[in-house]
């Protein structure tokens, strides 16, 4: 399912690198095609989001949806795959502080 979390395209409405101008041209038209005309809104956003992650509950098989956050670890996941537990800590990357410049 989608994680966007309010401010979670500010990558794409930064307008510091005109070298890619029409690559974002591309991403806005597909981001105002899937989330719709106000899609740089927080309100756009999480309206996105809760759609989205409420078809995704809908349409699962049943039994073969997780519910999961990165903060849930291992456990879940490996439990849903019927895979042991990893001995070492759940990766800690791509985190939302590198994301908010």
């Amino acid at each position: 399912m989608l994680r966007v979390g309010g401010a979670g395209l500010p990558r794409t409405r930064n307008a510091e690198y005109p070298e890619y101008e029409e690559g974002l041209a591309m991403v806005h038209g597909l981001l105002e095609r899937e989330i719709g005309e106000g899609w740089n809104t927080r309100a756009a956003e999480e309206a996105f989001y809760e759609r989205h992650n409420a078809a995704v509950r809908r349409d699962a098989p049943p039994g073969r949806l997780v519910e999961w956050r990165a903060t849930d670890g291992w456990e879940p996941l490996c439990t849903a795959l019927g895979v042991p537990v990893p001995d070492e800590p759940f990766p800690n990357t791509n985190s939302r502080a590198e994301w908010s410049s």
